[in-house]
């Protein structure tokens, strides 16, 4: 004898699509794909795929992690990163998330949607949250489960719900403290996910001031004390830096060629000051949002107003004392007063000519 209830639903005639295979099929496909028992339609089990974010990771090989990417994501390619974690506080938290190996968006596919689905005890309750995670890790792709959500939350009610928040901050930095170890661990292969993604990365730096520090620890640039094509991080910058020094002083430009021969940064080659170097045409909207790392100001090495060391002076026939420099700038600010707003002295050119 079995055992158990037997649920017999009556369809009204508009809604006899919901009586056809496919749709039955796919409605159970989607919210109940991975429920802990058997699913059978017309004598076939649909649900086959095991909850993987359940299980230990130690039970799990990269080849079921790779299927379990793909079929989540749809996706043909193999997960760059894989993180799977669990947490019993503050919340009761599964967590399987990929990086994929490319960014859709920079192939010209547009602004992805979420790519991380929600789930409670193994039942889908948004397949494309949006406030579950920040908009700049609409890349990751994957799945979190938390039984300490409702299962009658909407999605309508969920970006106003506590515990969302609260997930949310507790996977967005999870998941940032993840990528600061992998790029210790590993920076080539860190350097590779950095070249496809670090716009979203930037995008955090600007969004997020709550995360800045840790985004900011994750950027990737050339500086002055560098090779070229070899990078360093704001960390490595502050390794280096000289005794006393209280700026981080960077230049954004074109190229590192281009920045290197302009004539703001030959002042701190001439005193051994580190500039660091960025190319992106969005780095100085980021850089003037970001302002200080670990108490150090970052600086335009281009801003005027910028007090640095007297260099040993090599005094010649042509050089003007102090007081004939006092007597040219009270001289040329009136004359120029048309088309300059001032006329100061500097210390920053070594070899451009002034004009």
């Amino acid at each position: 004898q079995k055992r158990g209830s037997r649920v017999v639903v009556h369809l009204k005639e508009e809604h006899e699509e919901f009586a056809k295979t496919e749709r039955v099929r796919g409605i159970v496909e989607r919210y109940s794909n991975f429920v802990g028992f058997p699913v059978h339609l017309n004598g076939e089990r649909v649900n086959t795929v095991d909850a993987l974010w359940l299980r230990s990771k130690k039970e799990i090989t990269e080849e079921q992690y790779k299927e379990f990417y793909q079929f989540t994501a749809h996706a043909m390619d193999n997960p760059r990163y894989t993180m799977h974690f669990s947490a019993d506080a503050p919340l009761a938290i599964n967590a399987l998330l990929f990086v994929p190996e490319e960014n859709a968006e920079r192939m010209g596919l547009g602004a992805q949607p979420p790519g991380v689905a929600l789930y409670c005890r193994k039942v889908l309750i948004d397949s494309q949250p949006e406030g579950l995670l920040p908009e700049w890790l609409r890349f990751l792709r994957g799945v979190v489960d938390s039984e300490d959500l409702p299962l009658n939350i909407s999605r309508e009610s969920m970006q106003d719900t506590a515990l969302v928040r609260k997930l949310s901050e507790v996977i967005t930095k999870r998941f940032l403290k993840f990528l600061v170890k992998q790029s210790g661990d590993s920076p080539a292969d860190y350097q590779k996910f950095y070249e496809r993604f670090s716009r979203f990365l930037k995008e955090g730096i600007v969004a997020s001031p709550v995360h800045q520090e840790l985004l900011a620890g994750l950027l990737r640039f050339e500086s002055s004390m560098t090779d070229s094509k070899e990078v360093t991080s704001l960390d490595g910058y502050l390794d280096r830096i000289k005794e006393g020094q209280e700026e981080i002083y960077f230049l954004v430009g074109s190229t590192r060629a281009v920045l290197e021969k302009g004539p703001y940064f030959e002042g701190f080659r001439a005193r051994g000051l580190e500039v660091a170097f960025f190319t992106e045409a969005v780095d100085d909207y980021v850089l003037e949002g970001l302002r200080e790392y670990k108490g150090k100001k970052l600086v335009a090495a281009n801003r005027a107003g910028i007090e640095l060391e007297d260099l040993p002076e090599e005094k010649g026939e042509e050089s003007l004392s102090d007081e004939e420099t006092e007597g040219l700038i009270s001289w040329l600010n009136p004359a120029l007063e048309s088309r300059v707003a001032r006329v100061d002295a500097g210390k920053r050119l070594v070899n451009h000519p002034m004009v």
